[in-house]
């Protein structure tokens, strides 16, 4: 009678393969996962900042009584405001608006020309690593000020 208590080596190294091709499957979805997921949440915040830093500019300058523009990147808003961007960050009279920490490592640029003699084009630029991440602007129309003609 035969005894059957047992593995053979083939069966064995069968099941390592077997198992090890299935590691390696699942090792290589999730790296691929984790780096796309790291990814995506860079760009959302790209977009967050971008967003966030439009929006200031642009509820500033829409309800402005004079506007005075400067340089592309310096405004100055009813006589007391002055925003720019300074070493990559917005700056409120000269003070950073938000904390270092709500860059996470980007820096912005923001252009503002007159479009019309009622109107301005606000855009801003998120960078990261020297790499445009995002781009947001439009055209905005003031509503309490009008350029000289």
């Amino acid at each position: 009678m035969k005894n059957n208590k047992g593995v053979t080596l083939t069966e064995l190294i069968v099941t390592m393969a077997v198992v090890s091709i299935l590691l390696a499957t699942i090792g290589t979805i999730l790296f691929t996962s984790y780096y796309s997921y790291y990814g995506i949440t860079q760009m959302n915040e790209d977009k967050m900042i971008g967003d966030i830093l439009y929006d200031y500019v642009t509820e500033q300058v829409a309800r402005a009584s004079s506007l005075e523009i400067l340089h592309t990147d310096h405004i100055v808003i009813n006589d007391t405001t002055t925003l720019m961007i300074s070493n990559g960050v917005l700056c409120n009279n000269g003070q950073n608006i938000y904390s270092d920490a709500f860059y996470n490592n980007t820096t912005v640029c923001m252009t503002v020309e007159p479009y019309n003699l009622h109107a301005v084009d606000i855009h801003f630029y998120v960078y990261r690593n020297g790499e445009k991440t995002y781009h947001v602007g439009s055209v905005i129309k003031l509503l309490n000020y009008q350029f000289p003609a």
